[in-house]
C-alpha cells in the first residue's frame, strides 16, 4: 500500500504544472489593433512582418486597420474598441480618439512620429489611457541627408516634401535648412511642398528647368508615389546620375537605382520602430508598466550610400534575422524579467546602428 501510495505521488507531481524556474510562465494574450495608412508599400509591409515576429513570440493577437485623414483615424478607433482590442498602435492621434480609448478602457500609443503640436501633446497626457509614443530621429535625418549631398558635392539643391503638417516631413527639413546655413557654399535654391505627390514630378521639371546649376534634391520621404516621381523626371529629363537625389523610406527599387547611379543618399531600417514601442507598451497593458506615466522612445533611420552599404543593410536589416530578436527583447519584458527598465531598454534601442546590428549579430546572421 505505501508503494502504491508512492507511485500514486509521483504520477501526481508529473502531471501538476511546473512553476518557477522549473518551466518559462506564458505570455499574457494582449489585443492590439494597429492602425497605418495602408499596406501596399516597403514600409507598411515590413511593419507587419516584423509585428507578426512578435505576435508569435508574445502571444498577441494584432487586428490591422488603416485610416488616413482624421475622420478615418476617429472612425478607426470605434471599430476597434468595438473589435474588443486591448490597446491601439495608430501613427497619428487625435483627443477625440484618446477620449474614445478613456471611456472603453483601452490603451493609446503613437509610433514613428512626433505628437503633431504640443498643445495636443498635452491634452493626451491628461488621460490614464494614454501610454505615450516612439519617434524616429527624423530632424537628424534631415541634417545627414544635406551634409551627405554636400560631401558628394551638391551645391545647389531643391528640397520636395509634403504639405506643412506632417512632423516627420517638418522635422526633416528643418534639419536640412540648419545643415545647408551652416556652409558658406551651399544653396537651398528651389523648394516644393503639395499633399499631392503627384505634382512632384511637374514640379520637379520646372525647377530644372529654371535653374540649370540645380545638382541635387532631397526628397522628406519617398512614400505615396513620390519617389517614383523624382526619379521618373531625372529619367525623362536625362539627368539620372548628375542631379544626385537623397531621401528617407528604402523603396522596393532603391538598390537598383542605387546601383545605377539614381540615387544616393537614403534612410530606413525605421520599420522595427512599432516593435520596439510594443515592449513598453506590453508591459503598461498587463500590468507592470516601465514608466510612472507616459514615455517616449526614441528610435533612428540607418542611412546608406552606396551598393556596398546595400549588402550590408539587406544582409542584417532586412535579411532573415531581425534586427532585434524576440531573445534579445525578452529581458526587458517585466513578465520574465521584473527589474527591467524603460531607461535601459531606452539605451539599448539608442545604439541602433548599421554597424552595432552587424557586430550584434555576428554569430546569427551568415
Amino acid at each position: 500500500m505505501k508503494r502504491l501510495l508512492t507511485m500514486l505521488l509521483l504520477a501526481a507531481m508529473l502531471l501538476m504544472p511546473l512553476t518557477g524556474a522549473s518551466a518559462e510562465e506564458a505570455p499574457e494574450t494582449v489585443h492590439v489593433g494597429f492602425v497605418c495608412w495602408g499596406y501596399s508599400d516597403l514600409l507598411s509591409t515590413q511593419y507587419v512582418r516584423y509585428l507578426d515576429y512578435l505576435a508569435e513570440n508574445m502571444n498577441l493577437e494584432i487586428t490591422y486597420a488603416t485610416a488616413y485623414s482624421s475622420e478615418e483615424h476617429v472612425a478607426t478607433t470605434e471599430n476597434l474598441i468595438s473589435a474588443g482590442v486591448d490597446v491601439i498602435l495608430d501613427y497619428d492621434c487625435y483627443a477625440a480618439m484618446m477620449e474614445l480609448c478613456e471611456n472603453a478602457g483601452v490603451y493609446l500609443a503613437q509610433y514613428s512620429l512626433e505628437i503633431s503640436s504640443p498643445e495636443l501633446k498635452e491634452t493626451l497626457e491628461g488621460y490614464s489611457h494614454w501610454l505615450g509614443y516612439s519617434v524616429c530621429d527624423d530632424y537628424e535625418s534631415g541634417c545627414y541627408m544635406a551634409k551627405a549631398m554636400y560631401d558628394q558635392g551638391c551645391r545647389n539643391i531643391a528640397l520636395l516634401a509634403i504639405a506643412p503638417g506632417s512632423a516627420a516631413a517638418d522635422l526633416r527639413w528643418n534639419g536640412v535648412v540648419d545643415t545647408v546655413a551652416q556652409y558658406d557654399d551651399y544653396n537651398i535654391i528651389a523648394e516644393y511642398r503639395n499633399d499631392d505627390t503627384g505634382e512632384f514630378g511637374p514640379a520637379l521639371s520646372n525647377m530644372i528647368a529654371l535653374y540649370g546649376n540645380l545638382d541635387g534634391v532631397i526628397l522628406m520621404g519617398s512614400s505615396d508615389g513620390a519617389y517614383d516621381a523624382v526619379i521618373q523626371t531625372l529619367e525623362i529629363e536625362g539627368l539620372i546620375g548628375e542631379i544626385k537625389f537623397a531621401t528617407v523610406d528604402v523603396d522596393e527599387n532603391s538598390r537598383v537605382d542605387m546601383e545605377r547611379g539614381a540615387l544616393h543618399v537614403i534612410g530606413g531600417g525605421q520599420f522595427i520602430d512599432p516593435g520596439m514601442l510594443l515592449i513598453p507598451v506590453y508591459n503598461a497593458v498587463t500590468g507592470s508598466p516601465m514608466t510612472d506615466g507616459p514615455f517616449t522612445l526614441y528610435g533612428k533611420n540607418i542611412f546608406i550610400e552606396g551598393p556596398e552599404d546595400f549588402d550590408i543593410y539587406e544582409t542584417y536589416i532586412e535579411g532573415d534575422v531581425f534586427p532585434y530578436t524576440f531573445e534579445e527583447l525578452k529581458p526587458y519584458l517585466r513578465m520574465y524579467n521584473p527589474e527591467a527598465t524603460f531607461e535601459d531598454f531606452a539605451e539599448f534601442y539608442d545604439q541602433y546602428s548599421l554597424d552595432e546590428v552587424v557586430t550584434r549579430h555576428a554569430d546569427l546572421v551568415g
